[in-house]
């Protein structure tokens, strides 16, 4: 960026009424008017930088640009040039002021279909026409689909709903179908993380009393399957104690619920 092209970008900038942003479409709507407490606030230097939303599935952004000096905007990709769209619209200013019939440009970038650069004309040939690279940043795929199976597990832990009641040398566990495709339930015991024996739980039984449990710190690990074989639902080491009781003659006992 020469002098000419950094003197009308960023020393006029204020009255001009410059504003460099995008924003993802449902966030902006020019037919009327155009906010700037809408907007995303992106630099216009060596280049320009587009984030993407921590959602992979959003691809589409607008870049926006309202500058008195420019005359004509232009999406590069190789040799091949796209026009931006330009409208005449209001642009209201987050003070309470507002600028009529104001030129606004805008482009609909696609994570999908990445462009180069951008190349601004300035107004009367005030200065040479600007280049400005584009660096588009991918969201963490990774990230995202860790987060979308986390959120899923503990939908689908809420509908199983499972807890544990423990009394006098036995477990109560009990349960709810995660999914439609639901048809058993297979609960492995462990002592000092050592399988002591699995059960089966099929039909409309929706809870497994294991006894003859001495004394002791145990787990299960409850897994819910459908009719293929495939798991719906698998949980961690839920653990539970089998306490000597103060009095032996009480039965009491009380359910824990397993978030």
């Amino acid at each position: 960026m020469d002098k000419y092209q950094e003197y009308i970008l960023h020393t006029l900038q204020k009255p001009m009424g410059t504003i460099y942003a995008y924003a993802d479409n449902s966030s902006i709507t020019l037919d009327n008017g155009l906010f700037d407490n809408k907007l995303i606030k992106v630099d216009i230097d060596e280049k320009i930088v587009i984030k993407q939303n921590e959602d992979i599935t959003i691809t589409k952004y607008q870049l926006i640009l309202v500058h008195e000096g420019i005359e004509a905007i232009y999406a590069v990709k190789r040799n091949e040039h796209f026009p931006f769209e330009c409208v005449t619209t209001e642009y209201h200013w987050s003070g309470g002021n507002t600028n009529k019939d104001r030129k606004v440009f805008y482009y609909e970038l696609d994570f999908d279909k990445k462009i180069d650069s951008i190349k601004i004309v300035f107004k009367d040939n005030l200065a040479d026409k600007l280049i400005v690279p584009i660096e588009f940043i991918d969201a963490d795929k990774e990230a995202y689909y860790a987060k979308i199976k986390a959120e899923r597990i503990k939908e689908l832990r809420l509908k199983a709903a499972i807890s544990y009641s423990t009394g006098i040398n036995l477990v109560n566990i009990y349960f709810q179908p995660c999914s439609d495709n639901y048809v058993k339930t297979e609960i492995i015991l462990y002592h000092n993380k050592l399988m002591m024996a699995k059960y089966i739980v099929e039909g409309e039984l929706y809870f497994k009393a294991i006894t003859d449990l001495a004394c002791n710190d145990y787990s299960f690990v409850l897994k819910q399957l459908s009719a293929d074989g495939k798991i719906l639902l698998e949980t961690e080491h839920i653990s539970f104690k089998i306490d000597l009781p103060i009095d032996r003659q009480s039965r009491k006992t009380n359910i824990t619920w397993v978030n």
